[in-house]
């Protein structure tokens, strides 16, 4: 059994300005699972080490006292770095629609998001896959160029050696070990790198990446916390009231990690992807020094808890619905039956303007709603009929997703059905691509009448357009399927034994 290698220790500074040690060896510092921001010099005293890392620790803080040491969009200016405020100031609806939606309070009253000028252009996806459309170099290729996987050759006097050609690191490596092929060291010239990838597109096609990183507001990028606030001109350190402040979060780490780097142009593209889509780095993925995957923006806007399907796709619908649908043969085409208490919810403004109208208190209209409030096979028959007389020339949209097409949401004239199901007649399963097995469906009240003849000229079940399936325009989507097939083949049968 071999002897242990020892590895010697070292301090270092982490992402969050807290100093600990370091164990990785000198080569892999900084790199893969290594966190560390700044690392002890060989032969550098603690002491030094410690004095060195002092300002980079208070610039990392974020309790630091007094408001100038955070610029208008929350980051400590970096030498070498700025950030110019964006011209932008939201409307009061919009910040209204905002403190609803996020339910944050004083946050960025200002609402300026800003801009990070880099020293040098880094890149995004869409700078990559358009410089792999416009110069015909792999996406592959261009991104292990910028993490240094891949080699290039910038300068070559050699026709085998062409410049443009890419060479992984291995292959390097491996020349490196092995010697260079001939004339490769008098002619050919190598780079990888963010400088270098920078300088060949530029040169050769005048192409620059991306030279500002937009900086999102607070409301976007920040939580809140308690916070006491300290009167820094008093002397005394006495706090002076609490008050709601905010706090960092992952996306306000990336970008002062990005803010860190920009005297390393590499590490900073690393950042930079880092923010934007942190899992996309694999093994290189930013970390914190417990192990936690640093949250990017792809994160904020991906899956269920993202933007699009949390915020905006998941809002609430008013006077909308769900129901298990069920077969109803006796349904006219055009009509769709709902459940008592759905139909009192999705119709509730039409059926109060109605009841008080007719001069009902609010007690009296409180007592014929509590009709609809029981189980709803046991809503009775008068009561049933009442209903469906106020909201029978009305409108209701029905959807099941999927959505694949035009026919899978289409409005009906609405019914009330005698349970807790929605029916539907059999022929229309085919157009939603439904069946009774359990599939349920949404359905979305028009309570406006003004709007219906709007909804008739589009979206209404009898139009041509929603009758025929979209890839086959000569097929009908009305059409006996499953058990509606089979029940006609056997009346068929029957008819044709004279049974029937």
């Amino acid at each position: 059994m071999g002897a242990a290698t020892r590895v010697t220790k070292v301090l270092a500074l982490n992402v969050n300005g807290n100093m600990t040690y370091c164990t990785c060896p000198p080569e892999l510092r900084g790199k893969g699972r290594c966190n560390h921001i700044e690392h002890q010099y060989e032969g550098e005293t603690p002491q030094e080490f410690v004095s060195r890392v002092e300002l980079l620790q208070e610039r990392l803080s974020s309790n630091l006292p007094g408001d100038d040491a955070v610029d208008v969009d929350g980051f400590i200016p970096y030498e070498g770095t700025t950030i110019e405020s964006k011209p932008y100031r939201m409307s009061d609806e919009e910040l209204k629609d905002l403190v609803k939606i996020e339910n944050r309070m004083q946050l960025d009253q200002n609402m300026d998001g800003g801009y990070m000028e880099l020293e040098e252009p880094l890149w995004n996806d869409m700078d990559k896959n358009y410089f792999s459309q416009l110069s015909g170099m792999p996406y592959k290729t261009i991104n292990g160029m910028l993490h240094g996987d891949v080699f290039l050759v910038t300068e070559s006097n050699l026709n085998r050696f062409k410049v443009g050609r890419a060479f992984s690191k291995e292959k390097i490596e491996e020349y490196e070990r092995d010697g260079y092929p001939e004339g490769w060291e008098e002619s050919v010239k190598v780079e990888t790198g963010v400088v270098a990838m920078n300088r060949f597109a530029h040169e050769k096609f005048n192409f620059e990446a991306t030279k500002h990183v937009y900086v999102l507001p607070y409301y976007m990028r920040m939580g809140i916390s308690d916070h006491t606030e300290v009167d820094s001109s008093a002397g005394d350190g006495s706090p002076i009231g609490e008050r709601e402040d905010v706090v960092s979060s992952d996306i306000t780490v990336g970008y002062k990690y990005m803010l860190r780097q920009h005297a390393n142009p590499d590490r900073q593209q690393l950042a930079y992807d880092a923010l934007l889509n942190n899992a996309k780095l694999g093994d290189n993925y930013a970390r914190f020094s417990n192990g936690y995957r640093n949250m990017s923006l792809a994160d904020e806007f991906a899956g269920k808890g993202g933007v699009f399907r949390a915020v905006l796709s998941g809002s609430s619908i008013p006077y909308s619905g769900r129901a298990v649908i069920t077969p109803n043969a006796d349904l006219k085409f055009g009509e769709v039956a709902i459940p008592p208490s759905m139909a009192v919810d999705i119709y509730r403004p039409t059926i109060l303007k109605q009841l008080s109208a007719e001069g009902r208190s609010m007690e009296q209209i409180d007592q014929w709603m509590e009709q609809f409030r029981v189980p709803q096979n046991q809503v009775t028959e008068p009561a049933r009929k009442d209903l469906e007389r106020r909201i029978g020339h009305l409108r209701v949209a029905m959807n099941r997703q999927p959505s694949l097409h035009q026919s899978s949401f289409q409005s009906f004239i609405p019914r009330v059905s005698k349970g807790a199901s929605a029916e539907i007649h059999p022929l229309y399963c085919k157009a939603y691509n439904a069946d009774h097995d359990g599939d349920a469906c949404s359905f979305y009240g028009f309570n406006s009448e003004s709007i219906i003849p709007v909804v008739d000229r589009s979206i209404d079940a009898n139009l041509e357009v929603n009758t025929r399936l979209p890839r086959h325009r000569e097929t009908v989507a009305i059409l006996p399927t499953k058990d509606s097939l089979f029940g006609l083949l056997s009346i068929l049968e029957q008819r044709s034994e004279g049974e029937v």
